[in-house]
Order: structure tokens, then C-alpha cells, then sequence
């Protein structure tokens, strides 16, 4: 039964709403939003399971894990360029500034990590087995109106 919450339901509500949320992402016209867009999207789908298994929640997680994309991009692609061959000093002047970026995410992510924010909650499995179905309810509703308004077009 845990093996379905926590990995066939949220698995099967991503393939199916698949098309829908690309469709609405292309509409987005900042990149900014994507990222926020995105990050809300999966905090939707996530947020169960980690009630379920940490027995918490941060209230403002939302916040970081959106804006936090800006900083884990340069973070990442920095740490690739890494691992090419490059002369000495260039490798040291790519890892100082990786050190830099590394250093003000963290420093971003202190910002909201107060205890205060943090609820403490116990959930059952069917409570995520339910959040899950509505969910799908939801999904197939939105792709209902999306072809619904796709029809009035043509």
C-alpha cells in the first residue's frame, strides 16, 4: 500500500497531466514565473508525501524552492564545466566563484529555515491516497476546459 502512495499515484498524475501543464507552461512568458510555476506545481504534488514520511511541514518552503532554481542553475553548470580539462588557475577562479554562489544559497536558505514556520503533523496513508485522487479529479477537469476552449477556437 506504500508503494502506491508514494509512487504510483503522484507518478500516474504526472503522466497525465502531462500535456496540460506543458501547454501552460509555453504560455509563460517570464522565465521567472516558469521557475515559480514549476516549483509550485511540484510542491503540490510532494507536499502529502512529505507530511506522510517527516511528519512536518515548512510553511514557507514554497519561497526558497522556487527562487532557489536561480541559484542551483549557475551552482550546477559551474560544477560541470569542472569537470573538463582546463588549466590550473581557470579551475580556481571557477571554484571560487562555485564557493561564492554556494555560500549566498545558503545564506538565502537560513533566511527560512525558523522553526517557527515548521508545523508538526501526522497524516495516514488514506489521506494521500485521497489528496492524490482529487488531484487526478482536478487534472482531468482542467484538460476538459482546455479542449472545451480549444474547440470554440476552430
Amino acid at each position: 500500500m506504500q508503494y502506491i502512495t508514494a509512487y504510483v499515484l503522484p507518478l500516474l498524475l504526472i503522466i497525465l497531466s502531462g500535456n496540460t501543464f506543458i501547454n501552460y507552461i509555453k504560455k509563460i512568458k517570464s522565465i521567472l514565473l516558469k521557475f515559480i510555476f514549476i516549483s509550485f506545481s511540484a510542491q503540490i504534488f510532494v507536499f502529502p508525501l512529505i507530511i506522510f514520511y517527516f511528519e512536518n511541514y515548512n510553511l514557507l518552503s514554497i519561497i526558497p524552492n522556487s527562487f532557489g532554481v536561480i541559484f542551483i542553475y549557475p551552482i550546477v553548470s559551474l560544477g560541470i564545466i569542472l569537470l573538463l580539462p582546463m588549466p590550473s588557475l581557470l579551475s580556481k577562479v571557477v571554484i571560487g566563484i562555485e564557493e561564492i554562489l554556494i555560500n549566498y544559497f545558503l545564506k538565502f536558505l537560513d533566511i527560512f529555515s525558523n522553526p517557527k514556520f515548521i508545523i508538526k503533523f501526522k497524516i495516514d496513508k488514506y489521506f494521500v491516497i485521497y489528496y492524490y485522487l482529487i488531484l487526478l479529479i482536478i487534472f482531468f477537469y482542467i484538460k476538459y476546459i482546455f479542449k472545451k476552449r480549444q474547440k470554440k477556437k476552430f
